[in-house]
């Protein structure tokens, strides 16, 4: 009997430590690093992971693979922790494009993912990353959206004609441009013309200002240029963040009935006789929006036209040798009268008691045309001071603010 209960006993012993055995292989472990921790553990708080790029509501260019970045959480608990990383086409993240449950955390306090696969352009996605140890997990952070786009590409257009010397049939003959290539979200692009006596542009006799055409063209008209005169033209595309310089071309204008011109680096060209001076001021063009320009008004056709009405205002228009304001006196006049208030002279290099003597301004930003206003800068007289100086319209670029600006110089 006693051999018999001791046999009992073993295999009740047995049987209970083999049913501890079997119970503790089932459930999970109370050790806070055990791989099988029971969990969630009590007191153990996550943060949320934070993310860093693309941030929400940016654009990813998508020339490489996409990399997502985050700020690692924090635990006051003892477990390491992983992230799981999501990419959805959708702010609820029904259809995943992308998962990775287990990305371990990088270092420094932040970590980079890199998206295997591809996904297509041009389309908006939502990215969302959350912290793990094993027991306990944090929330999600706020979802990110973004959107994948195509390298933004402005390419400067081809001048098609007038081209290779040929002598238009008139002296306002048509620009034409085979428009250059664009890619991606460009916005609104801008062709700018420049027509030059010169293949370096430094004596500018118009400008024009248009936008890309969505043909395979782009054309736009001219008004007076100087007569009988080999002229080079060029253009400049930009959506105001890409630039692009085109060729050159050049052509040259027919002489006036009656033979005559202004050929060479002088003279009056073109225009016409312009009518007197209408008392008053034309009114002011509403301001752009913040942060904008407006375009500067092509009006070379005044400046030629009151060089031919006035040859010898130009050719005394060097205040320097003793020569008179009056030429350039008369294109602002003018320009007020007819055109916009926002003409006036140029403060050169911001210095509004030494205005330039050769140059107008147009006031292009918003805000109150006053002394100091910032504007854009155009050169009305060609060879100004040297021995035959004539009439010009080269438009500059905006410069930085303060490099130049608005006076009347006390007459207005």
């Amino acid at each position: 009997m006693t051999r018999i209960a001791n046999s009992l006993t073993q295999f009740g012993v047995c049987a209970i430590l083999t049913a501890t055995a079997v119970g503790c292989g089932a459930e999970k472990s109370e050790n806070p690093l055990s791989p099988t921790v029971a969990g969630p553990i009590a007191g153990v708080s996550i943060n949320s992971p934070v993310p860093v790029s693309p941030t929400n509501r940016s654009e990813v260019v998508n020339t490489d693979p996409l990399r997502l970045v985050f700020n690692n959480a924090s635990s006051n608990g003892v477990r390491p922790l992983w992230y799981v990383v999501e990419v959805g086409s959708d702010a609820n993240f029904s259809t995943k494009l992308y998962a990775n449950a287990r990305v371990p955390a990088g270092e420094g306090g932040r970590t980079t993912v890199v998206v295997d696969g591809t996904l297509a352009a041009e389309r908006t996605y939502y990215w969302r990353v959350k912290a793990a140890d094993g027991a306990n997990e944090s929330s999600f952070s706020t979802a990110a959206e973004f959107d994948l786009v195509v390298p933004v590409i402005v390419q400067a257009p081809t001048p098609l004609r007038p081209a290779g010397g040929e002598t238009t049939a008139n002296n306002t003959p048509a620009l034409t441009v085979t428009n250059g290539r664009i890619q991606g979200r460009v916005g609104y692009v801008d062709y700018q013309f420049f027509v030059s006596r010169d293949p370096s542009f430094t004596q500018i006799v118009a400008e024009i200002l248009t936008q890309r055409s969505g043909a395979d063209t782009t054309t736009v008209q001219t008004s007076a240029l100087p007569p009988n005169s080999q002229l080079f033209w060029r253009v400049v595309a930009s959506n105001g963040t890409i630039r692009d310089v085109s060729g050159i071309q050049n052509f040259r204008t027919p002489a006036p009935p009656g033979g005559g011109g202004g050929g060479g680096g002088g003279g009056g060209g073109g225009g016409g006789p312009l009518p007197s001076i209408p008392p008053g001021r034309a009114p002011r063009r509403p301001d752009p929006p913040a942060g904008q320009l407006l375009p500067v008004p092509n009006m070379a056709h005044v400046v030629n036209g009151l060089a031919q009405q006035y040859p010898h205002l130009v050719a005394n228009s060097c205040q320097d040798t003793g020569g008179s304001w009056a030429f350039v006196d008369a294109v602002v006049d003018y320009l007020r009268a007819t055109d916009d208030a926002r003409w006036g002279y140029n403060c050169k290099r911001g210095n509004c008691g030494d205005p330039s003597k050769d140059v107008v301004a147009y006031h292009a930003a918003a805000g109150p045309t006053v002394e100091g206003a910032y504007v854009r800068t155009v050169d009305v007289i060609s060879g100004h001071c040297g021995p035959s100086p004539g009439p010009a319209w080269g438009v500059h670029d905006a410069g930085p603010p303060g490099s130049n600006g608005f006076t009347s110089r006390g007459r207005f």
